[in-house]
């Protein structure tokens, strides 16, 4: 049914062609001109150079978690704890993402003691983490744990709390940092701006892990 269609066409604008070259006019041709002067204000109009995306940040790996972290001179540990107890750090690979760790006991000062677990999970290829961050997520939200959003770390950070107590998570560039506490006695609380505390320590690991020469 096509060909017929076609067909018609030609026959019905081929004579309106001819009558306008008969009239010594060209048909009306529509379409965006091939060049157009650029809008006022826009970076070509300006002269402006147009502004290029940073590159994404990449993290390097570091032998010992534990000093590079230096929680002994954090300020939202020890506005609380005077003494960080036996800081192990650890690291291994899985895959192409070296995951290291350091945990501890923080003691001492005005709160209970509490122990410490902070991992940064590290692509050694370079790829960032949103993915990870984003999977990870929504499987805490599938396990019923509430997720709410942690501003001013990293690229983007959540906390949620679980059985083993309020976790902050958050990645950037190919780096995903988690940090958790728990009370060293099941009796004691926590303190009530703990997610704050934790979010600081995300913060520091981005701020204190290496990163390669952009």
């Amino acid at each position: 049914m096509r060909a017929p269609l076609r067909f018609l066409a030609v026959f019905v604008c081929g004579p309106l062609l001819l009558a306008a070259c008969d009239r010594g006019t060209s048909p009306t041709t529509t379409g965006t001109p091939a060049s157009q002067p650029p809008a006022a204000g826009s970076p070509a109009a300006s002269g402006s150079p147009v502004p290029q995306a940073a590159p994404p940040v990449v993290y390097k790996l570091v032998d010992d978690f534990c000093l590079t972290l230096a929680l002994d001179r954090l300020d939202a540990v020890t506005q609380l704890w005077n003494q960080v107890r036996s800081p192990t750090p650890k690291k291994h690979a899985a895959g192409s993402t070296a995951i290291l760790s350091c945990t501890g006991t923080l003691a001492g000062g005005s709160a209970p003691k509490v122990t410490f677990h902070v991992t940064a999970d590290v692509s050694s290829s370079g790829v960032p983490m949103a993915y990870q961050f984003e999977g990870l997520r929504r499987e805490q939200e599938r396990q019923g744990h509430k997720t709410a959003d942690v501003p001013g770390v990293g690229t983007a950070a959540y906390t949620y709390t679980n059985d083993l107590g309020p976790h902050v998570e958050a990645y950037a560039g190919n780096a995903y940092i988690a940090a958790s506490m728990k009370p060293y006695d099941s009796a004691a609380k926590l303190p009530t701006d703990v997610v704050d505390r934790l979010a600081a320590i995300c913060k520091a690991a981005f701020e204190k892990l290496p990163t390669q020469p952009s």
